[in-house]
């Protein structure tokens, strides 16, 4: 059994028109089953709101409800005309939903575990950049501009140069 993203929307809707937030109305709703490591996005094209998608593994029945109401209600405030970045507008009525609707709690971020989920398993890189200065050691999953060309790039710690390994040539 999946919950009713329809219905869950309806519901932050009318919560948002009670304290009068400014959002604009969303004409889709996507469900997004392939993200692991993001509950939520609002796609705006154009200046006009194109869609809004939540992962899917907010719909699943052991997630509470308020979870996924604050993953749309996060969403709807970046329809708010000047709320595309988390903070300045954005953040003052994040404030103000949190201030007002006492079950709510909009954040930038959230966890899975402030979901109730485990976290999406950590797979181990494929590539690392190593300081050959300081040591530092910066691990990479793909093929990255900097793994082609480290000698283009220096560490943030140090500043010394980099090199690139294959995870299959680190020791």
């Amino acid at each position: 059994m999946v919950k009713d993203l329809e219905m869950l929307y309806a519901e932050v809707r009318r919560d948002l028109d009670a304290i009068a937030i400014p959002y604009r109305p969303v004409d889709r709703l996507t469900i997004h089953t392939r993200w692991t490591r993001r509950w939520g996005e609002c796609r705006i094209r154009n200046g006009e709101v194109e869609a809004i998608g939540i992962s899917a593994r907010l719909l699943q029945d052991d997630v509470p409800d308020q979870a996924v109401k604050n993953v749309i209600a996060h969403e709807l405030l970046h329809t708010v005309r000047g709320c595309y970045a988390h903070r300045g507008k954005w953040q003052q009525l994040a404030d103000m939903v949190n201030r007002a609707l006492l079950s709510y709690r909009i954040t930038c971020t959230a966890k899975a575990e402030e979901y109730g989920l485990a976290p999406p398993e950590q797979k181990p890189p494929c590539y690392v950049l190593l300081c050959t200065a300081c040591g530092m050691r910066y691990d990479r999953q793909r093929r990255s501009k900097a793994v082609q060309n480290p000698g283009r790039y220096r560490c943030g710690r140090c500043g010394g140069p980099l090199v690139a390994r294959h995870t299959g040539d680190v020791k």
